[in-house]
């Protein structure tokens, strides 16, 4: 899961100023998605596509994974973290069927291949100014504003150091190439 971060913020970090503003965290977002899809194939989880409710489910396991920036709460153990961005109705729906699923374990039907009742875990990343910070957790309320505001279990991972010392890179010393070019007689 840290990789998929890493990738996610490896993404943000190539782009320049001249890419939209918005682009950034879309990047991040969008990476972070993809690594972690690629890394979980392997393992049972597929690509799940719910009205662009972005999600890496494990359909015999019945568990979903998204993906969302995070606050500054995001990553440390005696913060109660909350979502970046406000969340729509595919997060609200997602969280009021954990809850339900808790309530109602024994009692619900077999999932049909359609509307699987997967229990919902976020993928909550923070960019701090010398570190990411990351955790795996299972929401249990939503605002009114599209703010995650309670969490059944939260399962902290470990911070990625960001070094800030400046990279040198240099292009690799190439000959010249002189490509003549005339016109056809």
């Amino acid at each position: 899961m840290c990789n998929a971060v890493t990738q996610g913020y490896l993404a943000r970090a190539r782009l320049t100023q001249n890419h939209p503003r918005i682009f950034h965290g879309y990047a991040a977002w969008a990476e972070t998605v993809a690594s972690l899809r690629d890394q979980l194939r392997p393992h049972g989880w597929e690509k799940f596509d719910k009205g662009n409710y972005e999600l890496t489910v494990h359909a015999e396991r019945e568990l979903a994974i998204t993906a969302a920036t995070g606050d500054e709460g995001t990553g440390l153990a005696d913060a109660t973290p909350s979502n970046k961005c406000p969340k729509g109705s595919n997060t609200i729906e997602a969280i009021n069927l954990n809850n339900q699923i808790d309530l109602f374990q024994d009692l619900m039907p077999l999932p049909s291949t359609e509307k699987a009742p997967f229990t919902t875990w976020i993928l909550l990343y923070h960019f701090a100014q010398d570190e990411i910070r990351s955790e795996l957790s299972l929401p249990s309320y939503i605002d009114a504003h599209g703010k995650i505001r309670g969490w059944k279990e939260r399962i902290i991972l470990r911070s990625i150091p960001l070094d800030a010392r400046p990279v040198d890179v240099r292009p690799p010393k190439l000959p010249d190439i002189n490509i003549e070019i005339r016109r056809r007689a």
